[in-house]
């Protein structure tokens, strides 16, 4: 069964990937990767979708594109966890393999990579906003407003009071910092999240 992502929507770093098919050695285009196909991965190849490692020679792959750590993890066929996150056996869509060699059976394709669904989670949350975040989004605006009011009225109040404009700037600097809510940066990044 093919992908039927837009590859286009997704990372495709290198376009081939060297597998083993009907027991022979051979360089096709990573949309057409199935599952159960055998994947070669050495020093340097993107890995081209979800594997299961079933062959490592000192190989490690830089997860952090997924996972957000940024450092080598080892593979192997042999430390096998529930959470396939934390397992040695699996490398991931969207990696690069840093270190030695091994094989891997693909597992999911295209859409169907763990990549594939954050991707889609990304897609879903941008057509359906949570009430938090429009909320935040409105409340931002409002201060930006009554900033940019603020500054407005300082910028004329300073001209006609033959202020200098190094003053001016200083306190439409401290406007500015005292109209936002400490709050505000927190309460916009919590609404990222979800």
């Amino acid at each position: 069964m093919r992908s039927t992502v837009n590859q286009k929507s997704l990372p495709v770093r290198n376009e081939f990937a060297t597998l083993i098919r009907n027991g022979e050695k051979c360089r096709t285009k990573v949309k057409d990767l199935v599952v159960g196909d055998i994947v070669l991965l050495k020093k340097g190849d993107f890995v081209p979708a979800d594997i299961r490692i079933i062959e490592s020679y000192d190989l490690e792959t830089d997860d952090s594109y997924i996972i957000g750590v940024s450092e080598m993890r080892p593979k192997n066929q042999y430390n096998v966890k529930d959470d396939p996150f934390e397992s040695e056996n699996f490398a991931f869509f969207g990696t690069y393999c840093l270190q030695g060699c091994g094989k891997g059976i693909v597992l999911a394709t295209g859409d169907r990579t763990v990549l594939g669904q954050v991707f889609d989670m990304v897609v879903a949350f941008e057509k359906k906003r949570p009430f938090i975040y429009t909320r935040v989004q409105k409340l931002v605006r409002f201060l930006a407003l009554c900033a940019v009011g603020l500054g407005g009225i300082l910028y004329i109040s300073s001209c006609s009071n033959v202020w200098f404009w190094l003053d001016t700037l200083i306190y439409l600097m401290i406007v500015t910092i005292l109209i936002i809510p400490d709050s505000t940066l927190f309460n916009v990044t919590a609404s990222k999240r979800f």
